[in-house]
Order: C-alpha cells, then sequence, then structure tokens
C-alpha cells in the first residue's frame, strides 16, 4: 500500500478540522444560550408563556387574569395573527419613553412577535415583552414589567405601551371587528 504524500495528508487534515468544525458549531446551536447571571433564553421563552396574566395586571382583577400570557395572547390575537413567535434574551424596547426618564438595558426579558396574517407594510410585527427580575439558581427570576409595541393607525408609527391594558385598547382599536369576542363582558353572557 502506497504511503501517502505531504500533500494528501494536508488535505486529510484539513477535512477533519472542517468536519469537526461543523459538528462543534451544530452542537452549540442546539444548546440554550446562557445569559450573564444564569438562566438561558429558553428558560425565558417558557417562563414568559408561563406567565400569569395576573403577575402582567398589578391590582387588576381581570376576567382572564388567570390564563397564561401565552394563552391570553393567542385569544386576544385570533383571526388577526397568522403566528406568535416567542423569543428570550436581552430586552428589546428600553428607548426612553417619557422625556427625562432614563431606561436601561436590562437582560431578562421574553418577547411575543406577532406575525399578522395581513400586515400594513413591511416589518408591522406588533410585539409584547415581559421583563423578569434576575435569574436565581438558573431559573428564571419573577415578571416584573410588560411592554408592548404596536402600530394602531395607519398613518402613525408604532407606540410602546407600559401595560397590557393599553396593548388591549391598541389591539382593538386597530381590529375592532373582533373587539367584541374579546372582550370579558361579551363571554360572561
Amino acid at each position: 500500500m502506497a504511503s501517502m504524500t505531504t500533500r494528501g495528508r494536508v488535505t486529510c487534515a484539513l477535512a477533519t478540522a472542517m468536519i469537526a468544525a461543523f459538528l462543534f458549531g451544530s452542537f452549540q446551536a442546539g444548546q440554550a444560550r446562557t445569559r450573564a447571571g444564569g438562566g438561558s433564553d429558553r428558560g425565558l421563552v417558557a417562563a414568559g408563556r408561563q406567565t400569569p396574566v395576573s403577575a402582567l395586571d398589578k391590582d387588576d382583577e381581570a376576567c382572564d387574569s388567570e390564563d397564561s400570557a401565552d394563552a391570553w395572547l393567542r385569544t386576544m390575537t385570533k383571526p388577526e395573527a397568522r403566528s406568535i413567535v416567542w423569543t428570550g434574551g436581552a430586552c428589546q424596547l428600553t428607548q426612553d419613553i417619557d422625556p427625562g426618564v432614563a431606561v436601561r438595558a436590562w437582560a431578562w426579558c421574553a418577547q411575543a412577535h406577532i406575525k399578522l396574517a395581513q400586515p400594513w407594510e413591511a416589518g408591522d410585527e406588533p410585539m409584547i415583552e415581559i421583563w423578569f427580575t434576575e435569574p436565581t439558581d438558573g431559573h428564571a427570576g419573577a415578571p416584573f414589567a410588560f411592554r408592548g409595541l404596536i402600530k394602531a393607525t395607519l398613518e402613525g408609527g408604532p407606540v410602546i405601551v407600559r401595560d397590557r391594558h393599553s396593548f388591549v385598547a391598541s389591539w382593538r382599536a386597530r381590529f375592532p371587528a373582533n373587539a367584541a369576542s374579546q372582550d370579558c363582558e361579551s363571554q360572561d353572557q
């Protein structure tokens, strides 16, 4: 059997290195990304989806307060939403909402991106965001804030809201045809 040439050995070594890099990269992509301070993006998604609406509505007794954020959002956005995609990671809705009020970056949020069946324009994607306290023991902390982003009128740009009721009001203003079926009073009758 003929021995391998130097060029053949180098080619074989490069091929082996490329295969190893590909496999390692695929392994890493499948792993949950761990955030500084503990917790993972997947953990934030799970926590966001399971957060009870009552945790988002401080001191409010809404008829849907025992629903999870995911169930509430799916019910409210039906039939206008084509899909809802949950992500976890750094908070995205951190702009200065009120002049003079500093909003700093925060690393622990779950976002629900609402893909509309009939968007008005490219990038027309309402979103809610649930902010969590710093993780403890590798698990998402407690939910403590709600943010939403929605374009309520065709002429205006998207607005950031700071509570669930404002997001619901903006959604109903944009999609009035389905507003009654989303109303607690109409469900009680």
